[in-house]
């Protein structure tokens, strides 16, 4: 079976960014939380991005996740691993959400 989401991608949420319960649908305060999620990263050209300083990036890659993971915000640092090493390691240009799967351009 072929595995589709191969990459592990990581990234630190903040206390006042905690996820929310999945009963209550409030916020859980807690200490920064490490989030942990399989993906799939392959490097992709052709987009331009401002950053926050409004400074014009290049488009280094994507990275897919399953419609129901975590999703990091616009400008999250994020961290993509394959077996433990580092394939990526940059700031979040553009998040979007569909019914089937969901992506993150960085």
């Amino acid at each position: 079976m072929v595995d589709k989401r191969p990459h592990v991608a990581s990234w630190t949420l903040s206390g006042n960014e905690s996820p929310n319960d999945p009963v209550t649908g409030f916020p859980v305060a807690t200490d920064d939380v490490i989030i942990s999620v399989p993906c799939r990263y392959h490097s992709t050209t052709g987009k331009q991005f401002n950053n926050e300083l409004n400074q014009i990036v290049l488009q280094k890659g994507r990275i897919r996740f399953d419609n129901e993971s975590e999703m990091p915000s616009v400008y999250k640092n994020i961290k993509v691993t394959d077996a433990g090493v580092v394939i990526f390691e940059g700031s979040v240009m553009e998040v979007y959400r569909g019914q089937l799967g969901c992506r993150c351009d960085v």
